[in-house]
């Protein structure tokens, strides 16, 4: 997964990555997901749904 390398170091505070499941195998999103998401946590990044995001929460 190339794209996985570009993603996992957004530049700037308050970056939105915004993910969709197109069609196909399920499998190569559940991957990347696994992966990212320990990276950034492990990094200091906060995640939050959209709707927080909007609201300030």
């Amino acid at each position: 997964m190339r794209w996985l390398s570009r993603i996992l170091a957004p530049e700037g505070p308050g970056v939105i990555i915004v993910m969709h499941d197109g069609a196909g195998p399920r499998q190569n999103n559940v991957t990347a997901v696994e992966r990212m998401l320990p990276w950034w946590t492990k990094h200091g990044y906060v995640l939050r749904a959209v709707p927080a995001c909007l609201t300030g929460g």
